[in-house]
């Protein structure tokens, strides 16, 4: 395929697209005729035949799904090991000259979803052999108990921890009460929201690890890593992240945005160009301690879930991720929350906390506010039910905490 080469003065004008459009279209969207449309016609009815590679030549994954919609997307051998190479440069290299000037494996202990379909899983697992000589691999599922997790990580004794948020929540619990005997040099985080408060609780329980925060998709898979001074930058030279409003028009410095639209720059098997991904973030700017000029930024997370509900003699009204976020994230007390629809009139909050707070008193103050945002929208009568949890319960495809259960 020929370079398209586009003047960067004309790139916004470029029609973004969706996952709906790319999927719908997806043979046309490949840039390489050797992947066969019956290939992909199997991958569509049946998610669960993605085993390696495609035609010998691609390696295929999905997305979770969280959205509602997955997607197919397509990487070659080159793609692969870049996406491996941002990782480790951007993230581990201090770790990784250390170690191996040592001449040892590293230990690498990942915490994730288990599943073919995983970009995370499928980075990590399907290593070329010359790799397998510095790290060692050890996988255990997300969906596993956080006490068996507990101890097959204290099995590992792992230098690098890769988890969700929503695991290292109950893991750094553990280690604060003893359970839990790990000093990794790194800890690494992705696929679901990081929380300050999840963040602040882990930072305590592993005083001596490095924290790092990795934003990313399928799609492309290191968007953003986490500096040593705790700011996301995005990796500038190999995607481009524009933060919009709802009609697609850049937000200025310090809003949040409606969305993105990201643009892969080493993807040549299935371009992605300004493609649309229902993330709110805000750009900080490119000013940051540890001396990179790569944009700053602060990820608010999926912010377009909503919840419908008619109580009985009223209108209809949605109730929306970023009107909850924007109330309970003013929580201290709250690690983590989850939202159950129990019928028209009546919503269950789940809710993980660090204890700084009587559950009675937290329980009082978040119907409060719940109950003021409703009533300024003139809805009334809402039953509004609390339920305190250690952690949360997960999609069985993707692995993730959804925050709406439908």
């Amino acid at each position: 395929m020929e370079d398209l080469k586009i003047p960067i003065e004309n790139f916004n004008s470029l029609a973004p697209a969706t996952k709906i459009s790319m999927q719908e279209n997806l043979r046309k969207n490949l840039s390489n005729a050797r992947v066969r449309q019956e290939e992909i016609d199997v991958l569509l009815q049946d998610f669960s035949k993605i085993k390696g590679l495609i035609g010998n030549n691609y390696l295929v994954c999905t997305t979770s799904g969280s959205s509602g919609l997955p997607g197919i997307y397509f990487f070659d051998a080159k793609t692969w090991g870049s996406l491996r190479s941002i990782v480790f440069s951007r993230l581990l290299k201090e770790l990784i000259v250390k170690r191996l000037c040592r001449f040892s494996r590293i230990r690498w202990t990942m915490v994730i979803a288990m599943r073919e379909f995983n970009i995370t899983y499928r980075l990590s697992r399907d290593l070329p052999l010359f790799w397998k000589l510095f790290f060692k691999f050890d996988f255990i599922d997300i969906t596993y108990p956080p006490e068996i997790i507990s101890s097959q990580i204290m099995m590992s004794n792992p230098e690098i921890l890769h988890c969700y948020p929503s695991v290292l929540e109950p893991l750094a619990q553990l280690k604060l009460s003893g359970r839990l005997q790990i000093n990794p040099d790194y800890i690494t985080s992705a696929s679901e929201a990081f929380t300050s408060g999840v963040k602040d609780l882990v930072k305590k329980a592993f005083p001596t690890s490095k924290i790092r925060e990795v934003y990313g998709a399928t799609e492309f898979s290191a968007i953003a890593c986490e500096c040593p001074y705790g700011r996301l930058h995005i990796n500038e030279d190999w995607c481009v992240v524009e933060a919009v409003d709802e009609e697609g028009n850049e937000v200025a410095i310090g809003t949040p945005s409606e969305k993105i639209y990201l643009t892969n720059l080493i993807n040549r098997v299935q371009p992605v160009i300004r493609y649309e991904i229902s993330d709110s973030i805000v750009k900080l700017g490119r000013d940051c301690q540890c001396g990179s000029k790569l944009m700053g930024i602060q990820i608010l997370g999926k912010l377009d879930s909503k919840l419908s509900f008619k109580p009985p003699g009223q209108a209809e009204f949605e109730l929306s991720a970023k009107h909850i976020h924007v109330m309970l994230s003013s929580f201290s007390a709250i690690n983590a929350y989850q939202i159950e629809k129990i019928s028209e009139s009546c919503f269950k909050i789940y809710l993980v906390t660090n204890q700084s707070k009587s559950q009675i008193d937290l329980s009082e103050s978040v119907k409060n506010k719940l109950k003021e945002y409703l009533e300024s929208r003139s809805v009334n009568g809402m039953i509004i039910e609390i339920e305190y949890k250690v952690s949360l319960g997960r999609d069985q495809r993707s692995g993730k905490v959804k925050l709406f259960i439908n």
